[in-house]
């Protein structure tokens, strides 16, 4: 699969597109240029874990551990983790972490602090913490923390566990899709994005909660009412990458998405434009397309 690169697309209307990266505990968070997702290879469904960059989507909090690197655990939920999770989220409710990092099996969850002995002894001591955060695919996720409350500038380290046995693929089974040229086709309601680019996402076959919010987003536009879609809705699950000032502009009605036709019967597409109506597409004022195949 190809990289998305939905932060190209803004350039000429609304900036260059950032998110927040924390790279380490000491350091302020400093802006960097949303990077494509990528596809994650390996993992058997039995645990397996890889480790992977994390980043903090400044817009709701979340973190999401795609590109390479080492600030984030990423695995698949075995039995013993699932049901460590359990007796780790009771232990987070009830205060008792410092006992659980003490005397509990916290090595199924949390393997890689086995040779961490600094951030091992701040666990039994309460001067580290733990944390549980939403991640921007709704897995299993923790943070190390050296705050009692979240503040992103302080995080350590994250675990991230998906709940399926096809193992990290399904973390990104919403999310990784083809990169493709955009062009719209003449009288301008309808886009073609049958060759490699890389302003036009197309995906794999919806999901049930890509039909979910595919529906909600029909009906939000069948009462032109988009905004509202934003304000109300799960809007990451079909669009991951759009970044804050791209979300303001949607928000403040100087950019718009429009359902269109696709070239073929055999997808749902959607364009983001600042044209007023969704007959009036041209390459110029379209800046990005997304293709949901049926």
């Amino acid at each position: 699969m190809k990289k998305v690169a939905l932060a190209i697309f803004t350039l000429s209307i609304i900036g260059v597109s950032c998110s927040k990266q924390q790279e380490l505990v000491t350091a302020p968070i400093t802006n960097t240029t949303v990077k494509g997702i990528r596809t994650m290879t390996g993992g058997n469904g039995n645990g397996t874990e890889f480790n992977r960059e994390y980043e903090v989507i400044e817009r709701n909090g979340s973190i999401k551990c795609i590109e390479k690197g080492d600030d984030c655990r990423v695995g698949t939920v075995s039995a013993n983790h699932a049901s460590q999770i359990g007796i780790f989220r009771e232990n987070l409710t009830n205060g008792n972490l410092t006992t659980y990092f003490t005397t509990g099996n916290w090595q199924i969850l949390f393997p890689n602090l086995v040779n961490e002995s600094s951030i091992l002894e701040g666990l039994r001591n309460g001067s580290l913490h733990m944390l549980e955060k939403p991640n921007f695919t709704d897995n299993v996720c923790f943070i190390l923390s050296a705050s009692s409350t979240y503040n992103p500038s302080t995080i350590l380290k994250v675990w991230n566990y998906a709940n399926s046995n096809t193992a990290l693929q399904m973390i990104l089974s919403n999310y990784d899709k083809d990169t493709r040229e955009q062009k719209i086709l003449d009288p301008g309601d309808k886009v073609d994005c049958t060759k490699q680019g890389d302003n036009c996402d197309v995906g794999e076959k919806a999901d049930a909660s890509e039909v979910q919010q595919l529906n909600l987003l029909d009906n939000y536009i069948l009462n032109n009412d988009v905004k509202g879609y934003f304000n109300n809705e799960r809007w990451t699950i079909l669009f991951p990458l759009i970044d804050n000032e791209t979300l303001e502009n949607i928000k403040n009605d100087n950019l718009h998405i429009y359902k269109v036709n696709y070239v073929t019967n055999e997808a749902r597409s959607y364009v983001l434009t600042s044209a007023s109506n969704n007959k009036s597409l041209n390459h110029i004022n379209t800046f990005h397309s997304w293709v949901f195949p049926n």
